[in-house]
């Protein structure tokens, strides 16, 4: 199978993607008619059988995903499914028609090792909220937290329903960074759910955040398209459409320098840990998983039934690049980042 840049898409690919995703009045026209055809019963979602695993940008978020996902147990968005995010069980019928398309394997653009191919599940469910809440919540340089109604989450459940009924599965996983916007609703309306919280030692995590914003600089002022992809995924974490989320104190601006990023792990993180009262947000620290691999899950998610999930592929990948004397920003963050492990 061939090996290629996920965002190496071909003219028809671009105007399917442009055309599908752009346009409000289509994303909802999609749900709508996949809610007509496939919910007709109306599908009852069970929160007890819901993964969300979130956190900020390489914090190994994807990895955890693919471990829950190839248990084989779990339904969950993949890239089989798009551009058609919002009617994956309509799509399903024409799914041959893409055959061609579907067969390639690519690398992620992350260039940090994750092959993904059709059948990699993916953070999509984005899409969902994107065109439930009209992309009022995306600000020119901000994500705002969103407001949601029990109309929003009403929906939302169908949708989780209708992606179980894709894959014929009672367990859902989603990976999303974006999770952090909604998070009170999803524990307020989702009391059965589980929600893991990834983490990373701050200083490892905010030189890969940096590393990052400065390689999709060059990926997408080479290819002006990928600036367009992630803004129709919803993914805002580095390059031209960086977008910082509108959570505490903002006193660097300059997203070229380590403690713009170290600024932006505190504001999440110490926002997360708000939480650290409800039994179902559980903090992972990859530095604990990579030592301590399923043991630690295991202890973490204390549920008997997942005994497929292996982590023990995972290695740490923290470089061995040398932590600064003295930062004040940096020492607060390892503050959390400590409250984090022992939460």
């Amino acid at each position: 199978m061939e090996k290629i840049s996920n965002y190496n898409h071909s003219f028809l690919e671009r105007a399917l993607i442009h055309t599908v995703l752009k346009t409000q009045g289509i994303k909802e026209f999609l749900f709508d008619a996949e809610n007509f055809c496939f919910n007709q019963n109306k599908l009852i979602e069970n929160d007890e059988d819901n993964f969300f695993i979130t956190g900020l940008a390489r914090s190994s978020t994807t990895a955890a995903l693919n471990v829950f996902y190839n248990t084989g147990d779990f339904a969950s968005l993949t890239y089989d499914d798009f551009p058609f995010i919002l009617s994956p069980n309509i799509y399903l019928k024409f799914k041959k028609i893409f055959t061609k398309y579907n067969s390639k394997i690519f690398k992620r653009a992350h260039n940090d090792g994750i092959l993904i191919s059709n059948k990699s599940p993916e953070a999509f469910d984005e899409i969902f909220w994107k065109k439930e809440l009209n992309d009022n919540y995306i600000h020119k340089k901000s994500l705002f937290k969103n407001l949601l109604n029990d109309e929003n989450i009403n929906k939302y459940r169908i949708f989780i329903s209708l992606i179980k009924k894709k894959e014929n599965k009672i367990k859902f996983v989603s990976k999303n960074n974006n999770l952090i916007l909604r998070i009170d609703s999803i524990v307020k309306y989702f009391k059965k759910s589980h929600i893991l919280v990834f983490f990373r030692d701050p200083f490892f995590h905010c030189n890969s955040l940096l590393n990052q914003h400065k390689n999709f600089l060059i990926l997408q002022n080479k290819n002006k398209f990928i600036t367009r992809y992630m803004n129709y995924l919803g993914h805002h974490e580095f390059g031209n459409n960086l977008k910082i989320f509108n959570i505490g104190n903002h006193e660097e601006n300059d997203p070229l320098k380590l403690n713009f990023w170290i600024e932006q792990w505190i504001n999440y993180y110490n926002y997360f840990l708000s939480f650290k009262s409800n039994k179902n947000v559980k903090y992972i620290c990859y530095e604990e998983l990579c030592k301590k691999k399923n043991d630690y899950m295991n202890l973490k998610i204390e549920q008997k039934n997942l005994d497929k999930l292996d982590f023990n592929k995972y290695s740490n990948k923290n470089s061995s690049i040398i932590k600064p004397n003295k930062n004040s920003k940096l020492d607060q963050a390892y503050s959390i980042y400590n409250d984090l492990i022992n939460s």
